[in-house]
């Protein structure tokens, strides 16, 4: 009886755990499905332009400004240039995309209208224009081999969903492009003031005014705020006073913005220029004016006979250089009258007491100059030196030449691969994604 019961309870245990164990074993999940790819389409960095929006309105009008083709960034014939036409493109918004891509955003868009000064006008959908800000970015490009029937079939705005996994085209492609376009765009601010300047006193402005002490004490970018858009400024300034007295002291942190390259990052609270002039024998301005007195007109001594003038620059206004970049380790407040100093022993651009390259381009360093006619150039750092100090000076007679940079060694381009962006669509959601080559 008793062997009964044990067996009866060992088989009553045994059929438990068989269905406990039954109950218990994980079942096999169905495999998940995979989103489908409604578009592949290529992107080839040498054919981009990259521009901010500056307005937008409800019908999907967007106004584009400051666009710049990164290919095109050390050309001096194409300085400025972009490929950019009129026609259907596909398009990346955001502010933030630079550095990944988690506010990057794909729009199908139409270029209506490319207009001078490196703007456009362009049309995107309705619900495009409800989601898109001024001061954001766009990247606008053509896939190639793709047709004008395939570019309409994409969404008029895709959120692009790969977090940080990947940037587009590299940092350092798009960063110049966008940062040297603004650069540009200060430095022509700069040279069109100096020319309105000329205008309005027969002459440019002096580097430098010196008080009556015959200290220096007001710069030529105090001298120009008038044309700048910055007036506002110029009529709190004391010419009483040096530039760092205790009233102008006060205006270091209302430095204007052109004053600013962006190559450097956000610059908040801090009122160091990236800018200066070149200075010394030879040069634009290589003459300053004195103040007989503590005037606040300090440009009532200045006439034709002291200020230097289109006329003087018997080198070329094409050919002459007003302006260049200067980095931060300069710390030179933008009311200061301190600038590059040109001599005989003029260093290489880059070096200390020379000219800033703070742009790159493959293995090349370069800078942004503004020159006497107006123009912007590019000036790489292995320029010849001969060149460079031919172009410090206004007048010394000698011929200049192509001064765009050594030329390299023509060969056979190293392969790149393009990027591609895909446009997919899972549980009833559309998106795209990145894929392809994203490293700098």
């Amino acid at each position: 009886m008793r062997t009964l019961i044990f067996a009866t309870t060992v088989l009553c245990f045994t059929v438990s755990a068989r269905e406990s164990f039954a109950q218990t074993k994980p079942t096999k999940k169905p495999p998940e499905k995979r989103p489908a790819v409604l578009h592949r389409f290529a992107l080839n960095p040498l054919h981009v332009n990259i521009g901010t929006v500056a307005a937008i309105r409800p019908d999907g009008r967007m106004d584009v400004k400051q666009i710049a083709n990164p290919r095109f960034l050390l050309n001096r014939r194409a300085a400025g240039k972009t490929d950019l036409t009129e026609g259907r493109y596909l398009g990346f918004v955001g502010r933030e995309f630079v550095e990944s891509t988690k506010d990057m955003r794909l729009v199908s868009l139409r270029v209506v209208e490319v207009k001078p000064g490196n703007t456009a006008a362009v049309q995107v959908s309705a619900d495009a224009a409800r989601r898109i800000k001024p001061g954001e970015s766009i990247l606008f490009f053509r896939p190639p081999g793709s047709t004008t029937a395939q570019l309409k079939s994409v969404p008029g705005y895709v959120q692009v969903d790969d977090g940080e996994k990947t940037t587009i085209l590299g940092r350092a492609s798009f960063n110049s492009a966008r940062n040297l376009s603004a650069s540009r765009n200060n430095l022509k601010q700069i040279a069109l003031a100096m020319h309105n300047f000329h205008d309005v006193h027969k002459s440019f402005p002096p580097a430098v005014v010196y008080g009556p002490d015959g200290k220096p004490w007001h710069s030529w970018r105090v001298l120009i705020l008038p044309y700048i858009d910055a007036k506002h400024v110029y009529d709190l300034y004391r010419f009483d006073e040096p530039w760092d007295g205790p009233n102008n002291r006060k205006l270091l942190k209302s430095m204007p913005d052109v004053y600013r390259d962006p190559v450097h990052g956000p610059q908040d609270g801090n009122y160091f220029t990236h800018y200066a002039a070149v200075t010394g024998k030879g040069t634009v301005f290589e003459n300053g004016i004195r103040m007989k007195d503590k005037t606040e007109n300090a440009l009532a001594n200045l006439t034709g006979d002291t200020g230097l003038r289109f006329r003087d620059i018997t080198d070329g206004t094409s050919n002459t250089i007003l302006v260049g970049p200067v980095g931060p380790e300069r710390k030179i407040p933008w009311m200061k009258p301190d600038d590059v100093v040109f001599s005989d022993k003029f260093p290489p651009l880059g070096k200390k007491g020379s000219f800033a390259v703070p742009y790159k381009s493959g293995s090349s360093a370069f800078g942004p100059f503004s020159f006497a006619d107006g123009s912007v150039q590019s000036l790489r750092a292995d320029i010849d030196m001969r060149t460079l100090r031919n172009l410090l000076q206004k007048a010394d007679g000698n011929p200049v030449g192509e001064f765009g940079g050594r030329q390299r060694p023509r060969g056979r381009a190293a392969p790149r691969r393009m990027q591609a962006v895909e446009i997919l669509r899972s549980g009833g959601k559309t998106t795209a994604r990145l894929v392809g080559d994203a490293s700098d």
